[in-house]
């Protein structure tokens, strides 16, 4: 159990991760602890946004990328949904890397592989953060079997393992209003884009019940949620467009960030900084090497 932590917070492997990536979690999450930024991940994004336009950067939003344009090997801009090109001779990209290169029109000898790692998570509110009063973790790696496995499951979702998580733990010496529990279990993509529409919801419904029965268990009391909202793979498919439906990646991995077409760049997950906060550093540190030094 002493690796499962770092597995599920930074391994694209299943039962298994890369030797740099175990360093660097096992260093962060043991020697440094886990935190969380005060009001979310989204108060890191809106001073990373803030930022970048003060540099003149421009965002725009609901712009599809529909392919990555080259010319004799070289990248020469991206042509978006709407028909609109645009031109440049270097892009970093997001995407992942089976996304990434399947954006490409041309044949290229790289074959990245698609990563089979995925999960359901539940978010559910409780009335009183006084359901807390007694557990004063912020989160817990839980497994009930001899031995921990971390990887797809054969049925929808495993409940052999999960991690539960109380955010509001963090601020002890607030234990009013209402608090909020997230429980996540890994998942098989395949079976959940199997199910039809009626399927889909009553296996959410079932994710939830066993979620608030685990949160049951921990904390050693009822639980009444007033609000809940239940993600799956499919919907990682659908707002990140990962083959899928892939949480950390393809099982490739390319540090330097560099691909054979000169100018193409991938950043984020499948460059090799896993997570929230990785796949921001991994963005900036080959925006740095990759774009400001050689300029």
């Amino acid at each position: 159990m002493i690796i499962a932590p770092l597995l599920i917070y930074g391994s694209a492997w299943e039962n298994d991760m890369d030797f740099s990536q175990f360093a660097i979690m096992f260093k962060s999450l043991y020697f440094e602890g886990f935190s969380r930024p005060q009001g979310g991940v989204r108060t890191i994004i809106d001073l990373l946004v803030k930022r970048f336009e003060e540099l003149g950067g421009e965002l725009r939003y609901r712009c599809q990328v529909e392919s990555i344009k080259t010319e004799a090997g070289k990248v020469c801009g991206v042509v978006l949904k709407n028909g609109e090109f645009l031109e440049s001779n270097k892009v970093l990209s997001s995407a992942g890397l089976p996304e990434t290169f399947s954006l490409v029109h041309q044949e290229t000898k790289f074959k990245p592989q698609i990563g089979k790692l995925s999960f359901t998570e539940s978010i559910f509110l409780l009335e009183d953060k006084a359901a807390f009063a007694n557990f004063d973790s912020t989160i817990v790696f839980y497994n009930s079997t001899d031995k921990y496995k971390y990887q797809k499951p054969n049925d929808l979702y495993d409940i052999s393992s999960a991690v539960f998580c109380l955010p509001d733990n963090y601020e002890r010496e607030n234990l009013k209003g209402r608090g909020i529990v997230r429980v996540t279990n890994m998942a098989n993509y395949q079976m959940w884009k199997a199910l039809d529409k009626q399927s889909y919801k009553l296996n959410k419904e079932k994710v939830f019940a066993s979620s608030v029965a685990l949160g049951e268990k921990i904390l050693c009391q009822s639980l009444s949620p007033i609000f809940s909202d239940v993600f799956t793979p499919t919907t990682v498919e659908r707002y990140t467009n990962h083959i899928g439906g892939t949480v950390y990646g393809s099982t490739t991995k390319l540090r330097n960030g560099v691909t054979e077409i000169k100018g193409l760049f991938v950043i984020g997950t499948d460059q090799g900084f896993l997570g929230i906060v990785g796949s921001i550093l991994s963005g900036i540190s080959m925006a740095n090497l990759h774009g400001l030094m050689e300029s």
